[in-house]
């Protein structure tokens, strides 16, 4: 009987942290360094995602015409 007990009780942990990661998986932002503020890399990224212009029809490389 307690071996049973012990059994459930780590199951339903093992459930408790897979929903927890999960959650955490899905909340995360879409961050190129993960949540990293200090490196140099990650503020060349965000630098360069700022001057770069997005959904301009002159700059796409399927052109039908």
């Amino acid at each position: 009987m307690m071996q049973l007990l012990i059994v459930y009780i780590i199951l339903a942990l093992t459930i408790a942290y897979a929903i927890y990661a999960m959650v955490k998986y899905l909340r995360r932002k879409n961050d190129p360094c993960d949540g990293c503020a200090g490196c140099e890399i990650k503020n060349e990224i965000t630098r360069n995602m700022k001057n770069k212009i997005t959904k301009d029809p002159k700059t796409c490389s399927f052109n039908p015409n």
